[in-house]
């Protein structure tokens, strides 16, 4: 995601992170991997719900999440620690100024992946406005 903030910069839209564990760990996190980005937290996870976020035993420990887990270990990035609550799945939106929603994603899988190329296309009438 990091390596298309770029691609979402110039677009005049930002990149955002939302977790749901502690504020400490969210601002740990926010130093140690992805400095220079918007970070928040909500641990009562109300916009988690509210956005229709799928919370999962299976989709956190099922085979796809296990075998993605195996292969970022295996790419040097194992997961060190897990705060607020693990079966919470998480999404990926592109909300337009004002608040629309353009883009949404609602991951049934801790292994999916934001599809930044949709988000953008949709954030696509934004970008003409702006230019």
């Amino acid at each position: 995601m990091r390596s298309r903030s770029g691609d979402i910069s110039a677009t005049g839209a930002d990149l955002v992170f939302v977790g749901n564990g502690a504020v400490e760990f969210a601002k740990q996190f926010q130093e140690r991997q992805v400095r220079g980005f918007e970070v928040y937290t909500d641990p009562s996870r109300e916009s988690y719900q509210e956005l229709g976020l799928k919370r999962s035993l299976l989709g956190t420990l099922g085979p796809r999440s296990l075998l993605a887990g195996m292969r970022a270990v295996s790419a040097g990035h194992p997961q060190t620690s897990v705060e607020g609550d693990a079966f919470q799945l998480g999404g990926f939106f592109a909300v337009a100024r004002g608040g629309e929603i353009r883009y949404a994603e609602i991951h049934s899988s801790a292994a999916d992946r934001p599809n930044v190329d949709a988000a953008l296309a949709a954030l696509g009438s934004d970008v003409r406005r702006s230019q």
